[in-house]
């Protein structure tokens, strides 16, 4: 069905005055406002709603029309919507969401930038964009900003430019994966900071080569009990990085290069 259509034929998503929001399916709400939309695997086609020439959400509306502006959507928390084929640009006007915590928009066709107003909702704590392809731009500094981030997922796409350096900013942050990007400059040093951080994929990117010292700190950045993990288990890939000229688009055997590129329990990172 297509992203702007009613699915299984029932109410229209964006109608939050719709007296039993629980009956729509893939919908979840607080006091008859939608709270979470998850229509992952639907096979919906079309682009997002809320896109130039929809109109449909977040807008601000009145209700009734001589009534007080409404945000549509307003309290929406977490949008789901992965391993569909919805195709073009992510709305600029999802950074209304402002109570978002969880954007998964990842195995679609998306294309375009991604817009900069998504960083500014501070409640977020997992994005995930990866396997579209197409979106390009850069990830702007205020990603830095977001204290509750805990999963940011962009891998195989075509973004571009420094990743913001100081990302360790952000110390809930479990995993970052930005592999098979066109990134470029120094890896982002103040990772190193993120006690909790468990995957962390750079590779197949421009990144400047990490320096022995760099993967070093990273694997003795864990917490440790003589020789035995504490709670949890690493997993750092940072090589291999494409030389200039060679594309970020080609597949990568991970089975291949497992034992050069990962920083585990039990061996180190080669970066000679």
């Amino acid at each position: 069905g297509s992203v702007l259509g009613a699915p299984n034929g029932g109410p229209d998503l964006t109608d939050e005055e719709t007296p039993n929001p629980e009956e729509w399916f893939g919908v979840k709400s607080i006091k008859r406002r939608v709270a979470k939309i998850d229509l992952h695997e639907n096979n919906l086609v079309g682009i997002l709603p809320g896109g130039p020439g929809t109109g449909i959400f977040p807008v601000s509306t009145a209700i009734p029309p001589e009534g007080d502006s409404h945000l549509l959507l307003g309290e929406l928390r977490v949008l789901i919507l992965f391993k569909n084929a919805i195709a073009g640009n992510i709305p600029a006007s999802y950074d209304k969401f402002t109570k978002l915590t969880h954007l998964d928009l990842s195995h679609n066709m998306l294309e375009g930038d991604i817009p900069h107003g998504l960083f500014d909702i501070k409640t977020l704590k997992r994005v995930h964009l990866e396997h579209n392809g197409g979106l390009t731009g850069t990830i702007p500094d205020t990603i830095c900003e977001l204290e509750n981030l805990e999963s940011f997922t962009t891998h195989y796409n075509k973004l571009v430019g420094d990743f913001p350096s100081e990302i360790g900013n952000c110390s809930k942050l479990v995993e970052l994966s930005i592999h098979h990007n066109r990134h470029t400059g120094a890896m982002p040093a103040s990772l190193v900071k993120v006690e909790g951080l468990k995957r962390l994929y750079l590779s197949n990117c421009h990144f400047e080569e990490p320096s022995e010292e760099f993967a070093k700190e990273l694997l003795e950045a864990g917490k440790y009990e003589g020789d035995e993990r504490v709670g949890y288990s690493r997993s750092f890939v940072l090589m291999p990085q494409w030389a200039e000229g060679e594309s970020s688009e080609e597949e990568w055997d991970e089975s291949e290069e497992e034992s050069e590129m990962t920083i585990d329990g039990s061996q180190s990172l080669e970066v000679s």
